[in-house]
């Protein structure tokens, strides 16, 4: 194999470009795990770590075990399949590959977006171009079926924020299965100075600021 090393954002001979931003396309996931190869070949690291961002996209895009989720997850176990044969002839077999994943998915067929409760309330203040000026921030993956809600100075618990959570949580339409307040919050491990609302199963949360909350 005969590589050139350039500077990030450049390439390696043979491996194509590296991207220089946030590229969630399989071909920037294969370039990267060409690139890694060369990494193994040329630097003979004691450990390497190659983040592939493809799949995850297009699961939250399309869903788990879609018709494109499943070309593009054949296209990365090639990938992967060329880098450990790689890694076992750069090592030897004197080697650890692991896979790991970050997070799984659930088939999820409707949507619901908390940000409108929380501007109609006057929690949130938008701009002209409907982004958020101040207020509440939240985190969250809709597939995994939950949200965080923060205040802007790092408290959920003013009385006005949580009415909006207690009215969400009350109406059915919404798809609110729970809600984990501060206390179970550091509890568990997680974000302490926040509301979590868990999504029931079925459900993924949008991050719309305006319109309708709930859309089937």
């Amino acid at each position: 194999m005969r590589f050139r090393r350039r500077i990030a954002g450049g390439s390696a001979e043979g491996s194509g470009r590296i991207p220089g931003r946030i590229d969630a396309a399989v071909e920037a996931d294969e370039v990267r795990a060409r690139y890694a190869e060369w990494i193994l070949v040329k630097k003979q690291p004691s450990l390497l770590l190659l983040h592939l961002l493809a799949l995850d996209h297009i699961e939250h895009e399309t869903g788990p075990f879609s018709p494109e989720a499943i070309a593009i997850l054949e296209r990365l176990d090639a990938a992967i399949g060329k880098l450990r044969a790689t890694a076992e002839r750069a090592y030897l077999g004197r080697v650890i590959f692991a896979v790991a994943s970050d997070h799984g998915f659930v088939k999820a067929e409707k949507q619901v977006n908390f940000g409108p409760a929380f501007v109609q309330a006057g929690l949130i203040s938008l701009d002209a171009k409907e982004k958020v000026k101040a207020g509440r921030r939240f985190r969250g993956d809709g597939w995994v079926g939950g949200d965080c809600v923060e205040g802007s100075e790092g408290h959920s618990g003013n009385a006005a924020g949580a009415r909006v959570v207690e009215k969400l949580a009350s109406d059915p339409a919404n798809g609110i299965d729970r809600v984990l307040e501060a206390d179970d919050l550091h509890a568990r491990g997680g974000y302490p100075t926040a509301s979590f609302l868990w999504i029931e199963a079925g459900w993924k949360n949008g991050y719309a600021l305006t319109g309708r909350s709930c859309n089937p």
